[in-house]
């Protein structure tokens, strides 16, 4: 699955590769998917498009991705568990 088609930088492959490996190396899984949410910036219009005004927002290089994976047990309600792979930041 390549959620950055073929256009994109060797430096945004290796960082969804990192991902990958990270996930797997901490729940023994490889992930059901990726979602991928890229950045952007307000050129114009920072706080006037709740006023009706005209806003010029584009889009940066800088994303965030997400590996997941899907767990289902019979009887126990769905959990979400986060872990960062930049060890700056902690899992707890």
């Amino acid at each position: 699955e390549d959620i950055y088609g073929p256009t994109v930088c060797a430096s945004a492959r290796t960082r969804l590769e990192r991902l990958r490996v990270g996930f797997v190396s901490r729940f023994s899984q490889e992930p059901d998917s990726y979602f991928r949410a890229p950045g952007r910036v307000n050129c114009l219009g920072e706080h006037v498009d709740y006023e009706g005004y005209n806003v010029l927002p584009i889009a940066i290089e800088q994303d965030v991705i997400i590996a997941f994976r899907v767990k289902r047990e019979a009887g126990k309600t769905g959990k979400v568990y986060v872990s960062n792979t930049n060890a700056e930041y902690g899992d707890e």
